[in-house]
Formats: C-alpha cells, structure tokens, sequence
C-alpha cells in the first residue's frame, strides 16, 4: 500500500510539470525577475530637482552687476545659493 501511495505522489509530481499552468507560471516568473533587475540597475526614478549650481550663481552676479539687487539682497542671495550648492 506505502508503495502504491508514493508512486501515486510521484506521477502526480511529475503530471503537474505537463500542464500549461507550469509553463505560464516560469514565463511569469522570469519576465517579473528580468524587470526587477532591469529597475534595479537603470537607476533612480521619479522627480529630481534641477541643479542649483554655478548657472544660478552666474546669473545672480549679473543682476548685481546691472544694479537690479543692492549689496545686501546680493549677500543675503548668494549665501542662500551657497547652502544649497554646498548640499548637493
């Protein structure tokens, strides 16, 4: 009887590997392993925040220079300017 009760787990192993579920489900499972890895190693998503470096600098000492922005805003601008390239 022990016999004939593990033959039958056995074939019923094996049968399952025979049916489109096991087809479907490797093809699933490889297409969502080669996603991830594509995701994981294409780099970071989403919104970034543009630069804030020399541009914004460069145009800040032209309105100074113009004479748009006294000495006082151009400091208190620049030093802003500076913290934020500082934390890139």
């Amino acid at each position: 009887m022990a016999a004939l009760r593990s033959v039958r787990t056995v074939l019923a192993m094996y049968a399952w590997h025979d049916t489109p579920w096991m087809w479907l489900t490797m093809v699933v499972f490889w297409v969502l392993l080669a996603v991830a890895v594509y995701y994981v190693l294409s780099g970071p998503r989403g919104p970034t925040l543009p630069r804030r470096g020399p541009r914004a600098i460069e145009i800040l000492e032209e309105r100074y220079a113009r004479g748009e922005l006294s000495a006082e805003e151009y400091h208190e601008r620049r030093q802003t300017l500076d913290g934020l390239t500082d934390g890139r």
